[in-house]
């Protein structure tokens, strides 16, 4: 149960880096988790991790997405476009979800992605339960979080 495999996909002019945890048995719903960034990435690996295999044997399909330009990602830091990248990604991996004949994945934002997950939800058309997680009150306090 909670079979993985790293992958990279390629949707809506974005790359991504992304963890994909298939059940054993057909899924019954999926979710697609945007984790945060910079140190509390480093900090929540094993977090995720332990989180996506829980899902994945409760037969749910979890994709697990690295932002654009960081970890298994990784590309080109520093880019001007790098939160526009960002905003498409969890988009690119709803739509993944969805060409898997999923039609409305559950997200769940970490962090930083707890924003994303916000703001892609707001747009998305197809999408399921929002689970936000230690989600930034204010811009000041991402600032304060990055530092």
């Amino acid at each position: 149960r909670g079979l993985w495999r790293s992958s990279l996909l390629h949707n809506m002019g974005v790359s991504v880096s992304a963890r994909i945890y298939r059940p054993a048995c057909p899924p019954r719903g999926a979710v697609v988790i945007c984790g945060p960034w910079g140190y509390d990435a480093t900090r929540l690996q094993r977090t995720r991790r332990v989180l996506a295999h829980g899902l994945a044997a409760c037969d749910l399909l979890v994709l697990d997405l690295d932002h654009p330009d960081t970890g298994s990602s990784s590309l080109d830091h520093g880019r001007p476009d790098a939160l526009d990248t960002w905003r498409r990604a969890l988009p690119a991996g709803i739509a993944w979800m969805h060409a898997a004949g999923v039609p409305q994945p559950t997200i769940v934002g970490i962090g930083l992605g707890a924003l994303l997950a916000a703001d892609a939800a707001r747009d998305a058309e197809r999408v399921g339960p929002l689970v936000l997680w230690t989600p930034a009150r204010s811009g000041a306090e991402v600032a304060r979080r990055l530092r």
